[in-house]
């Protein structure tokens, strides 16, 4: 209905993006919380680890435009992998023509995600990117919750 590539295999690659963003997002907070003890605190590190995975995640900032010395944090962002990926899937079997001074225009997919700084070959790496982030904050969160928490009965 909005336009997105209809494809059986695109659909599902879709939602397989959408469910590891959000566990990544889930096991992220959750292993914040653990770590701190005030939900205020939690909260507020949650909100800010969320807002900063989102700046350099290549929605509201081009990714060629970070300088060197701050491009090694878009590695850090989970939303950079998600976006990346999601956006590939979309965009990299498209073909846009347009007719411009009488002359045919032919612009491939992978030529406008290369514009703005994505790899059209990234979206497999960026699956398993999300996925090993996201049992990495799992299995940091089991060994944090058997170091901070102590059962009480």
């Amino acid at each position: 209905m909005v336009g997105l590539v209809d494809g059986t295999t695109e659909f599902f690659k879709f939602i397989l993006v959408l469910i590891l963003f959000n566990l990544t997002a889930a096991s992220i907070c959750l292993c914040i919380g653990i770590i701190f003890k005030e939900v205020g605190v939690a909260s507020l590190l949650s909100s800010l680890v969320m807002l900063f995975s989102m700046l350099f995640g290549g929605l509201l900032l081009n990714k060629e435009s970070i300088p060197d010395y701050l491009a090694w944090l878009k590695d850090l962002s989970f939303f950079n992998y998600a976006f990346e990926a999601l956006i590939v899937n979309e965009v990299v079997y498209l073909q846009l023509k347009e007719e411009k001074y009488g002359l045919l225009i032919d612009v491939p997919g992978a030529t406008i995600l290369s514009t703005f700084g994505f790899d059209a070959s990234a979206y497999w790496s960026d699956v398993a990117k999300l996925n090993i982030m996201f049992c990495a904050f799992i299995v940091l969160s089991f060994i944090c919750l058997q170091l901070f928490v102590k059962e009480r009965r």
